[in-house]
């Protein structure tokens, strides 16, 4: 995710302090997109060919323990989406309160963390992490609605999912 957030940091800059939100917002739209589509397709991959792939890299010394494993691959998801997100408070320095609740959603796991473990074991940990990445696509794709103004919810999430007209003109621009 960090070659994404950094690849798009310079031109949402640009266009942010431009006032260009049509350009920003297209490109956080399309930035998100390829963060939850890559996690999702990744996350599938691994939780086929994770253990397999663990086992062989260790040299046998460490097995993958499920649900753990999954619950990990799992809060991937919300923590690319939300990270990824988190781009546009950042190029604008305005991460003060993405930061604060970061602090937060790590003092929620690790509660949640210490709740859990004593009845779910390890599994209770991976929870406790699902969570505090759950609980930060709320602030923080409020603050970046905040920053883009023109952006809505609503619009956006039919975006992230399931937008790729974009590509097939990408396709076409390519062809020519």
């Amino acid at each position: 995710m960090n070659l994404l957030t950094s690849a798009i940091w310079p031109e949402l800059t640009r266009a942010l302090i431009a006032n260009d939100f049509p350009r920003a917002i297209i490109l956080h739209r399309r930035v998100c997109q390829i963060a939850f589509w890559t996690s999702l397709v990744l996350l599938f991959i691994l939780e086929t060919t994770g253990g397999p792939i663990l086992s062989v890299w260790t040299k046998g010394t460490v097995k993958p323990v499920q649900p753990v494993f999954t619950l990990l691959l799992l809060a991937t998801l919300p923590y690319s989406l939300w990270l990824t997100s988190a781009t546009i408070a950042i190029s604008v320095n305005r991460h003060q309160t993405i930061a604060l609740n970061f602090v937060l959603s790590s003092f929620c796991t690790l509660v949640a963390a210490t709740w859990l473990i004593p009845h779910y074991g390890l599994s209770g940990m991976a929870i406790g992490l699902l969570i505090g990445d759950c609980f930060m696509l709320f602030p923080v794709f409020r603050n970046s609605l905040r920053i883009l103004l023109e952006e809505r919810i609503g619009k956006l999430v039919p975006a992230i999912v399931a937008d790729f007209g974009w590509l097939y003109k990408l396709q076409k621009q390519q062809v020519r």
